[in-house]
């Protein structure tokens, strides 16, 4: 039976961290733990969640930044395989982990990964069936969704070099550079509460740069010429518009998944 790790990283979190603990911890799943690893918040939230519960470890550590507190929880991790919460997302129900573990069936699988439910535009992310370079090079999946295994994780943790993009950075190395073992699955595996980290506007100009840094970290001049001209047939400017309609995102999100074929 497979062990889940689901982590959990804080600061001041208020009453997000108890809604994520909360809807790990009706899981009709038995076998997992969730690690809350809290940056020495000063708000009480920590206080205020659960005692004596042998499913919750909670740990408060001062930490460098989000990357830095997930490697922290990477360290704790007994599970076999690893799942990342923010403070907020919520699994869609307690039946979450059950479907998840149905869905598991091979053992040499680094990275399992499904899609999330965005509570903000009310919307499915995409995943691609499989995972390719050109993907990597011009998207990402929504890391709530992504099962890493612990072994795997443990020996690479998180680049905290990257300040927003060190999970990309790790889909990147994933696929590109070792050409893992990756395995979608057809489930909801959270829903993401939106406007998080990457999400900020200032993250987000970060984020521009960090991903040049790494498209020329991890493809050949050649390969990013190719992609280039690739993405410019698919019409950017107009997805950009498409994508920032909130009227018009939900459609586009949809026709995308009928592409990807999703259930």
């Amino acid at each position: 039976m497979i062990k889940f790790s689901i982590i959990t990283v804080c600061l001041n979190a208020g009453n997000d961290l108890h809604d994520t603990v909360h809807s790990v911890l009706e899981q009709d799943y038995d076998n997992f733990e969730i690690i809350v690893k809290d940056g020495n918040s000063s708000d009480g939230s920590v206080e205020k969640l659960p005692e004596n519960n042998h499913h919750l470890q909670i740990t408060r550590k001062a930490d460098t930044g989000i990357y830095d507190a997930m490697n922290q929880g990477i360290d704790l991790a007994t599970g076999d395989y690893l799942i990342f919460l923010n403070a907020g997302d919520k699994f869609p129900d307690k039946h979450s982990l059950t479907k998840i573990a149905e869905c598991m069936k091979k053992s040499d699988v680094s990275l399992y990964y499904g899609r999330c439910y965005n509570e903000t535009l009310k919307v499915n992310s995409n995943s691609p069936k499989n995972l390719t370079p050109f993907f990597c090079y011009r998207s990402m999946i929504c890391h709530q969704a992504m099962i890493f295994e612990r072994e795997y994780l443990q020996q690479k943790k998180f680049d905290c070099h990257y300040k927003v993009s060190a999970d990309k950075e790790i889909l990147m190395y994933t696929v590109v550079k070792e050409k893992l073992n990756t395995e979608y699955i057809p489930v909801i595996v959270a829903n993401y509460k939106g406007s998080g980290f990457s999400e900020d506007e200032k993250n987000r100009k970060c984020i521009v740069s960090e991903v040049k840094q790494l498209q020329k970290q991890y493809f050949t001049p050649v390969q990013r010429f190719v992609y280039r001209f690739r993405i410019a047939l698919t019409l950017p400017h107009i997805r950009k518009k498409i994508v920032g309609n909130p009227k018009l995102v939900r459609k586009y999100k949809k026709f995308v998944g009928m592409l990807y074929r999703n259930k």
